[in-house]
């Protein structure tokens, strides 16, 4: 017999009515879905050209500090290419763009240029923009800004707030902001070195001395005096004019692959802030601690000319005793950026049991010296 012949004007071969209420649901959400993906691929493309036409319109953030149209974009070269020390910088450029930007607004400087400088500063090192690091950054902004209204200072002085932040112990993922900063001016990288121009720039405000009208002797000075037994054989060493110098001390670990640097009598400049400590026991302290990870270290002992203490013009300009700080045990003395040195005298040892000995002597003035002195490749 043949197939019987179905009848049944409620039955079909093609898909029931149920099949069908189910595959129109699946079909929009799949259209649906393609068009999120869509949509969302063309938004992140838009947001990265809109990236792009920003970092076009504002390269290396200078637009963030007024900068734009006075920094010679050109001339910033890359990663380190300090051919010729300080003169070549991208710091050099940098700064004396923002000198020029300063000296325009009458010397006006946002304490807003503070913080953007530091977030920018810690952005770049870190280079991972979560909510942990980003919690982090605004704990140290919260915590100097407390420091700061408890020692009776106005949170608009971005002089003080700058100090204030250089002496933060608070660290980002494990690293000081003072030991990000320094990076940043040693690399002289394009992409960041604003940032660290700014925030320079307000450390130096408490810094650097009005070479027309510096009289002011009340400023801390150190005030410990050189002795013969600092230098090797017990003499004062006859490049030295005169034996009335003042020392302050730095101490920490050393690379022994740069001993020929530091040949004596050699001039250099130092491409960040060096700090220093007019108590020795301090020095000796971090010095320590460094040799307790198994490094070589070393005691530089810095000398300033003592008639520096009674008159001015053998003040050095470009340093001074950070009074703004939340550490105050340690009296620390700090050098201005690209600051010029002279090697005095050096004693090297030959056991990491024993530390090396680098006495420098500290220039008066930075300006008398040459801006293509080669820079310290270790400080």
């Amino acid at each position: 017999m043949g197939a019987a012949y179905n009848n049944n004007p409620n039955k079909s071969d093609g898909p029931s009515n149920d099949a069908t209420a189910i595959y129109v649901p699946v079909i929009i959400v799949g259209v649906l879905i393609v068009f999120g993906i869509v949509g969302f691929l063309y938004y992140k493309l838009r947001t990265r050209e809109h990236a792009h036409e920003l970092k076009a319109k504002n390269p290396y953030h200078l637009a963030n500090y007024g900068l734009i149209d006075i920094v010679p974009i050109s001339e910033l070269k890359p990663y380190k290419n300090q051919e010729s020390g300080f003169e070549s910088s991208n710091f050099r450029l940098v700064k004396d763009s923002l000198n020029r930007r300063l000296a325009e607004t009458n010397g006006l400087f946002p304490v807003r240029y503070i913080t953007d400088s530091i977030r920018g500063l810690i952005n770049d090192h870190i280079q991972k923009v979560d909510s942990k690091m980003v919690n982090q950054t605004e704990t140290l902004l919260v915590q100097t800004e407390i420091a700061m209204a408890l020692d009776n200072q106005s949170s608009k002085d971005a002089g003080v707030m700058a100090e204030m932040f250089w002496t933060s112990e608070r660290s980002i993922e494990g690293i000081e902001l003072c030991s990000i900063l320094n990076a940043a001016i040693r690399e002289d990288h394009p992409k960041n070195i604003v940032h660290a121009v700014v925030f320079a720039k307000g450390i130096e405000m408490r810094r650097n001395m009005d070479r027309d009208n510096f009289t002011d002797l009340t400023q801390k000075y150190p005030d410990v005096k050189a002795t013969a037994d600092m230098f090797p054989g017990g003499e004062f060493p006859t490049c030295l004019p005169h034996e009335d110098w003042r020392v302050s001390f730095r101490g920490g670990g050393f690379n022994d692959d740069f001993q020929n640097f530091f040949t004596v009598e050699k001039l250099y400049r130092c491409p960040g802030f060096l700090a220093t400590s007019f108590e020795q026991h301090i020095s000796e302290k971090f010095l320590r601690l460094q040799r307790a990870s198994g490094l070589q270290t070393v005691l530089w002992t810095i000398l300033l000319d003592g008639r520096g203490s009674e008159d001015h013009h053998h003040r050095c300009l470009h340093a001074s005793f950070v009074a703004k700080s939340h550490l105050g045990g340690e009296k620390e003395f700090l050098f201005s950026p690209y600051s010029v040195f002279q090697v005095i005298s050096t004693e090297w040892s030959s056991t990491q049991a024993e530390h090396h000995s680098i006495v420098l002597r500290a220039a008066i003035d930075n300006m008398e010296h040459p801006e293509d002195l080669p820079l310290a490749p270790w400080y």
